[in-house]
């Protein structure tokens, strides 16, 4: 019982070396390395947007009624049936 116990505090103990001495590692980066990971960090930032923007797409397709709300309000556009907001609060606004 007392060899295995010794055993594992070994192992507990070149465990806490070795962790020691991963995290105490110094990396140096030159302007050419922090340009690179800021780029990278723009990048991904857009990417992570397009992304979004494509799964919102895709559920609005998916999506059968909000499809045919989609398409009826093209249709009420084309037939003059919607007015611009801007007008109608220019209209609201003379008449006041």
């Amino acid at each position: 019982m007392f060899d295995s116990a010794h055993k594992f505090i070994k192992l507990r103990l070149r465990f806490y070396n070795l962790s020691e001495i991963l995290m105490t590692k110094v990396v140096y980066l030159d302007e050419d390395d922090r340009k690179l990971i800021l780029e990278t960090r723009h990048k991904l930032g857009e990417v992570t947007k397009l992304m979004e923007e494509l799964l919102e797409t895709v559920e609005i397709l998916s999506d059968r009624e909000m499809m045919k709300k989609i398409r009826q309000g093209q249709a009420d556009i084309k037939a003059g049936r919607v007015k611009e907001l801007r007008r109608i609060l220019k209209g609201t606004v003379e008449n006041t």
